[in-house]
C-alpha cells in the first residue's frame, strides 16, 4: 500500500507540476482575453471597411489608380481626376475621346520628344509625342524609349532636305490606350514634308482590349505630310476609337491625337 501510494502521489505530483507552470487564467482573465481578441478583430474589419470603402468603383481598382498617378503627373487636380475616373467608368467618354475640340494645345521639346498636350473642357487631356535624334542619343544605353524598339537618326542631304529614319511617334491618354508606331519622314526646305514609310505599330490597353493600330500614309507629300493610325479600344463600360496622327513639313514635324 506504500508504493502504491507513492506511485500515486508521484502521478499526482506530475499532474500539479504542469499544471503549475501555466498562468493562472480565471474566469475574469479569460473573459478579458475573449473581449480583447474581439476588440482586436473588430478594429481589423473596421480597417479593411474604411479601405474598400475609399477605393474606386471598378472592375480593376489598379487601372483607377494607375490613372489617377498620370493624370496628377499631368497637372490634373485631385477633384477633376476622381470625377474623369468616375465619368469614364460610368459609360461616358471623356471629351478627349468623343471628338470634342481641345480648349487649349500645348507643344514643347522635352527631352529631345516633341511633346503635345491637349486641354479639353472637362478636364481631360491627351499626350502624343514625337521622337527626334536627340532623344535616342539622350537616353541611357539599354533604356527604351517607347514600346516599340527603334532608334530614330536624321541625315542632312546635300540638296535642301534632311531625312529622319526610324523616329517613334505615339498617343496616350493615360493608362486606358496608347498606341504607337515608327516612321520615315523628309523634310525639305521650301516647306514641303515627305512621310516615306510607317511601321511597327503597337498598342498597349488598360481596363479593356485595343486591336493592333492600322497605318495609313493619308498625305506622302505636302505642308504638311500625314499618317494615321487607328485603333479600336473597347471595354465593359465603352468603346472609342483612337487615332493618331503624324504631320510633317519642312520646317518640323509632330503628333496629334484623337482619343
Amino acid at each position: 500500500m506504500r508504493g502504491k501510494t507513492a506511485r500515486s502521489g508521484k502521478k499526482r505530483g506530475n499532474r500539479d507540476d504542469t499544471i503549475n507552470e501555466q498562468p493562472d487564467i480565471g474566469g475574469n482573465q479569460v473573459r478579458g482575453v475573449i473581449r480583447t481578441v474581439t476588440g482586436i478583430l473588430a478594429a481589423g474589419i473596421v480597417v479593411v471597411g474604411a479601405v474598400a470603402a475609399a477605393a474606386p468603383a471598378t472592375a480593376d481598382d489598379s487601372v483607377d489608380q494607375r490613372q489617377y498617378s498620370w493624370y496628377i503627373d499631368n497637372g490634373v487636380t485631385p477633384e477633376t481626376a476622381n470625377a474623369l475616373i468616375a465619368k469614364f467608368n460610368s459609360g461616358t467618354l471623356l471629351d478627349s475621346m468623343n471628338g470634342s475640340e481641345p480648349v487649349r494645345v500645348q507643344r514643347a521639346n522635352e527631352a529631345g520628344w516633341i511633346v503635345t498636350r491637349a486641354w479639353f473642357e472637362d478636364g481631360s487631356l491627351s499626350v502624343s509625342k514625337l521622337e527626334t535624334p536627340e532623344a535616342s542619343r539622350a537616353r541611357p544605353a539599354g533604356q527604351i524609349g517607347t514600346r516599340s524598339v527603334g532608334n530614330c537618326s536624321r541625315v542632312v542631304g546635300g540638296s535642301g532636305f534632311a531625312n529622319y529614319y526610324d523616329c517613334a511617334a505615339s498617343g496616350s491618354n493615360g493608362v486606358y490606350l496608347e498606341i504607337g508606331f515608327r516612321a520615315d519622314y523628309t523634310r525639305v526646305t521650301n516647306g514641303t514634308g515627305v512621310i516615306n514609310r510607317v511601321g511597327s505599330p503597337y498598342q498597349y490597353a488598360a481596363g479593356g482590349t485595343a486591336s493592333t493600330p492600322v497605318l495609313t500614309i493619308t498625305k506622302a507629300s505636302g505642308a504638311p505630310a500625314t499618317a494615321q493610325a487607328v485603333s479600336q479600344y473597347s471595354s465593359t463600360a465603352t468603346s472609342f476609337t483612337a487615332r493618331l496622327y503624324l504631320n510633317v513639313n519642312g520646317s518640323s514635324a509632330w503628333t496629334t491625337q484623337s482619343f
